[in-house]
């Protein structure tokens, strides 16, 4: 025992898990690049000046490049397996079922 450290720490050294959990992120970041029109949108008709600059920050064409480098790097299977998954919350069935 003489390492020091946790299991929390070994797990943390795991590729698959590290490589999850940046995988999560991208699609964190995906969801919030495609929901920047409907933002820009509602935005549109603001009278202050702090929300149209923000606006402004949105219709950056640097917005959509994001977008769109994301959906020509990850593998149009991820997508499609992560929709599933997404769409199983709360479904009843387990591994080995």
């Amino acid at each position: 025992m003489g390492s020091g450290r946790t299991i929390k720490q070994l797990s943390d050294l795991d590729p698959a898990r590290e490589a999850d959990k940046n995988l999560g992120k991208i699609f964190l970041l995906r969801t919030f690049m495609t929901a920047i029109p409907a933002l820009k949108a509602a935005l549109d008709q603001t009278q202050s000046e702090t929300l149209m600059k923000c606006a402004e920050y949105l219709s950056k064409k640097e917005m959509g490049d994001i977008l769109k480098e994301i959906n020509e790097t990850l593998n149009p299977d991820v997508l499609n397996s992560a929709a599933s998954k997404s769409n199983q919350f709360g479904s009843r069935t387990t591994k080995g079922e």
